[in-house]
């Protein structure tokens, strides 16, 4: 409707995680197969229409041209980078952690939090680091695992939380081997505002280049995850080089936003990245 009116057309893509399951659902077809193919119908008409399209990630755009072909157009613009400039800014150091490493799982109820998290429950020993789960994964992981034995192990399933930058602050790590979804980058910004560490999986980093030179991202295998908590603990990491490398990238990103509104002929009255 808007490309008929005359109007230009710029999309803000995210990865979602119907990618990551996409295979699987193909193969038991039905509602899941349905689903999906309208998922990617749906991308793909709102790639056909756009004049520019916005991707979290240089990956993404690399994704949609294997998939669909296009878009003619694909830029690089992540809103969160900027916030997290501004977020960085108010902090001065890391806190003081507990005398135990700790990690942070943060999950929704979704299929990729579910399976990130049966992952870590399977597979966390505790033998040197407790992990804290939080989210609404909690109900689900509270239908699935003994309690008790989770509690044995190092593992608090602890639910929703009344300030999870408190927890932020004072952990260790936040872990995410989810492999996509935009709610891991919302994740990733949150934690490293509060001066917390993540370790995550390959492909969640997509986007995160540029925090990664720091140490304050790193990638990590699921097996690796336990021990690299507790190596970040006595890790040298400078909050002055995050700020710095993260404002950087904010301007990169800003730049290639303000070029976009030059080619078509719009003024840009203020910062919008």
């Amino acid at each position: 409707m808007a490309k008929k009116r005359g109007c230009y057309v710029f999309t803000q893509s995210h990865n979602c995680e119907y990618d990551y399951y996409a295979g699987e659902a193909a193969l038991r077809g039905g509602l899941a197969g349905e689903l999906l193919r309208a998922a990617y119908r749906a991308e793909a008409q709102a790639i056909e229409s756009s004049d520019v399209v916005f991707t979290l990630s240089a990956y993404d755009c690399e994704r949609m041209q294997q998939i669909y072909g296009g878009p003619e157009d694909c830029r690089v613009v992540n809103p969160l980078v900027q916030s997290l400039a501004d977020r960085l800014q108010t902090v001065t150091e890391r806190q003081s952690r507990s005398k135990t490493p700790s990690a942070v799982f943060l999950g929704s109820a979704g299929q990729q939090n579910r399976l990130a998290c049966s992952f870590l429950a399977d597979k966390w020993t505790g033998a040197a680091v407790r992990l804290m789960i939080i989210g609404s994964v909690s109900d689900w992981i509270k239908q699935e695992y003994n309690l008790d034995i989770l509690t044995e192990r190092g593992i608090n399933v602890a639910g929703f939380v009344e300030s999870l930058d408190d927890i932020l602050s004072m952990a260790d790590a936040m872990v995410c081997p989810m492999h996509l979804g935009s709610g891991v980058k919302v994740k990733m910004i949150d934690a490293l505002a509060n001066a917390c560490p993540v370790l995550a999986s390959h492909e969640a980093l997509h986007g995160f280049e540029f925090a990664q030179a720091s140490g304050w991202v790193q990638s990590c295998s699921l097996e690796e995850m336990e021990q690299a908590v507790v190596q970040l603990r006595s890790a040298d990491l400078s909050l002055q080089q995050l700020l710095n490398d993260t404002i950087r990238e904010a301007a990169i990103q800003s730049r290639e936003l303000r070029s976009v509104y030059a080619a078509f002929g719009l003024t840009d009255s203020g910062d919008h990245t």
